[in-house]
């Protein structure tokens, strides 16, 4: 059920907020509201940002008549450091932790011989370090091109990989676009993959490779900006081409208001969606092959942040 969360965080990880958002001391500089901006040499920039998202995941067999649903709501926080080496070169850390997990799975049917569960989980996860190199559009009203590089080393929860994964992660992203006076406008492309770890017994992670294509256009007017985002994601690895659902090519959009406080603070909000997937696959029972669905519910995403430079 993770899976369409990283997904969307691909996306929105490229377009919708200023990972590592600062603003320049001079009039040329990009403004602290810039989808392209990063700090500049010397810039400490903090951001911290408080998520909320909820899923559904469902299997339905008709012959033996079975169900088996899951519904996960989680509330959690990321807190990201960065700081700019030059006015080319930029370091971070940042990491999550997640508040709450509400999850509960019921089985029906056929799937009754295993007995409903429900936990409540929380824990630290997906520490990250990054790397990213503008290497064009340091100024206003410039072409803007970003590279990106992040690391996540595998952390386990105590609840079976509800949160967090064993494997290593990583992430190359581009950024491209162009700032005109108040309207900015970019398209992205990243690639995410996770590494074989001998903890993750049920391959549920296991040489995953995610890539995630998108745009952002925004307009700003005085101190607020509103953003539009959307883009399309999908599963390369060849396990996942052979599954049902992460075979599916998927769309996201999300919506964010920004209120720039002061030229050194900014406040924002964000709603994401990502849309639901439906397959079909089959299950053997008494020695024959029978058909079930799999139905992947929509993600929705509603994400209050701050960033403040120093």
């Amino acid at each position: 059920m993770k899976s369409a969360c990283a997904k969307l965080y691909l996306i929105s990880l490229l377009c919708t907020s200023n990972v590592f958002a600062g603003d320049g001391d001079d009039e040329q500089e990009l403004k602290l509201t810039s989808p392209f901006y990063r700090p500049y040499e010397g810039d400490w920039v903090v951001r911290t940002l408080f998520s909320q998202n909820s899923q559904n995941y469902a299997i339905d067999r008709q012959s033996p008549v079975g169900s088996k649903t899951t519904n996960k709501n989680d509330d959690h926080s990321q807190l990201s450091l960065a700081y700019g080496m030059t006015d080319t070169l930029v370091i971070g850390v940042s990491a999550k932790y997640m508040f709450q997990q509400q999850y509960n799975e019921t089985n029906t049917g056929s799937f009754a011989s295993k007995p409903d569960t429900s936990s409540t989980n929380s824990g630290f996860y997906d520490p990250t370090f990054n790397l990213i190199a503008c290497l064009l559009g340091k100024m206003r009203d410039e072409w803007a091109l970003l590279l990106q590089f992040a690391f996540t080393p595998g952390i386990q929860d105590s609840n079976n990989f509800l949160f967090s994964y064993p494997n290593n992660q990583y992430l190359t992203s581009l950024l491209f676009g162009r700032n005109f006076g108040d309207f900015n406008f970019g398209v992205s492309l990243a690639d995410q993959y996770y590494q074989n770890s001998s903890a993750d017994t049920n391959n549920v992670k296991n040489d995953q490779q995610i890539v995630a294509t998108g745009f952002v256009a925004q307009y700003d007017i005085t101190d607020f900006y509103l953003r539009a985002t959307g883009g399309f994601s999908g599963y390369v690895d060849q396990r996942s081409l052979n599954d049902p659902t992460r075979q599916q090519v998927t769309p996201s959009a999300s919506g964010e208001i920004g209120y720039l406080c002061s030229d050194d603070f900014l406040i924002s909000a964000n709603i994401s969606w990502t849309s639901g997937v439906t397959g079909s696959s089959s299950f053997i029972s008494g020695g024959t092959s029978r058909p079930e669905n799999i139905i992947l519910g929509p993600t929705v995403v509603s994400t209050f942040s701050m960033a403040l430079k120093f």
